[in-house]
């Protein structure tokens, strides 16, 4: 259970570090997406409800920013 906190924690501040350092934003928004994988499973577990309200959303923004900077272009050309 640490380790889900952890991975979700770490891997939300790297995405915030890449998007704030203009690495393509792809980069940033993956590491997003798997820290809020994490961060669901560990809400989960624990019951915090608002933790896994909140983190179900920025699935969806993650989702957002990946289909904005790597699918949409790739698949609409």
């Amino acid at each position: 259970m640490l380790r889900l906190e952890w991975l979700g924690a770490a891997l939300g501040m790297l995405g915030s570090l890449l998007i704030a350092l203009r690495i393509p934003p792809v980069f940033g928004f993956l590491a997003f997406l798997i820290s809020n994988v994490a961060w669901i499973i560990y809400a989960r577990r624990k019951g915090l409800r608002g933790l896994l309200t909140q983190q179900v959303f920025f699935v969806g923004t993650s989702l957002l920013g990946l289909w904005n900077w790597l699918v949409g272009p790739w698949v609409l050309g």
